[in-house]
């Protein structure tokens, strides 16, 4: 508290001081200790909640979903109708489907539902949204979606600036509540809407967080 009483800084020499020493004004006690303490979580927590995104969203081997009504076998298919690419594997996004005008066609078509590696489907949200393929633009979307609490978080805390804490913390509380309500109902958005961008915003409540620890 001696930063609040001039006189006690200048008996220490500290208004005249070309040099301030914060240890003179703050002093290094429990207080301080816990403040430092907090910080280091606060950092480590938004760290990792910033990488969570990265870890679910690990790519995972797939390949063309076999048609309901084919009569041959899992293997077969991936061996006799999964197209080779140039590198020498099996192709993930292309497969010989029966052309129903044209038995005589045998290009290989992109395909729109897919199968996947059953030993790491159930970890990354790859294979739950079906980010593959043409669908895998929306994967980065979905991360730049995530990450962009960063970049409004700023502009959140330049508005605190000129307008005051209180009121831009209610307006990001309100917000977060918002969005922790729409959590609750993440499952029957995700079936209604299969969209990575809506879950993210909506179901991880991130915007708000990010511009609350800021604030």
């Amino acid at each position: 508290m001696e930063l609040l009483q001039p006189q006690a800084l200048l008996k220490k020499g500290l208004i005249l001081s070309e040099s301030f020493d914060i240890d003179d004004a703050f002093g290094h006690g429990v207080l301080q200790k816990q403040a430092m303490v907090l910080g280091i979580m606060g950092v480590f927590l938004m760290s990792t909640h910033f990488a969570v995104i990265k870890v679910i969203a690990g790519d995972v081997d797939h390949w063309c979903q076999q048609p309901p009504d084919s009569n041959v076998s899992a293997i077969i298919w991936r061996k006799e109708f999964i197209p080779v690419e140039a590198d020498g594997r099996p192709s993930r996004c292309r497969a010989y489907y029966k052309n129903q005008t044209d038995f005589n066609n045998t290009e290989p078509t992109a395909c729109n539902e897919w199968e996947y590696d059953v030993s790491t489907a159930g970890s990354t949200i790859v294979s739950v949204w079906n980010l593959v393929c043409h669908r895998r633009v929306l994967l980065v979307a979905a991360l730049a979606a995530h990450n962009s609490g960063r970049m409004l978080s700023i502009v959140a805390g330049l508005i605190a600036d000129y307008l005051g804490r209180a009121p831009v913390i209610r307006v990001v509380a309100g917000l977060m509540v918002i969005s922790t309500v729409a959590s609750c109902f993440r499952d029957i958005i995700r079936h209604l809407h299969n969209h990575p961008i809506r879950n993210d915003w909506f179901c991880e409540c991130k915007l708000p967080d990010d511009c609350r620890d800021f604030i």
